[in-house]
């Protein structure tokens, strides 16, 4: 299980310049190699993959890529609020 959590001030590192999500912003923009390695390594094994990830936008911006590259099958995304 993979574990992916953007609490507090750290949120500020996914957010563009509006302050929306942005995948293609600061460290974001390695999720998609991150997918695609977690992917390969979990269809190998078949061994499926749990994002938990504590921002909505960002999961739903991961959702998203998972969705376009057809990982799907293996990679979730789910929202856990921080506490």
């Amino acid at each position: 299980m993979c574990q992916l959590a953007v609490r507090g001030p750290l949120r500020l590192l996914w957010e563009g310049p509006d302050g929306e999500f942005n995948p293609d912003f600061g460290p974001a923009k390695d999720i998609p190699d991150e997918l695609q390695r977690q992917y390969r390594i979990a269809e190998a094994q078949g061994i499926p993959v749990e994002w938990r990830v504590a921002e909505p936008k960002a999961a739903e911006a991961i959702e998203r890529i998972v969705e376009r590259e057809g990982y799907d099958d293996l990679i979730t995304v789910t929202v856990v609020p921080p506490q």
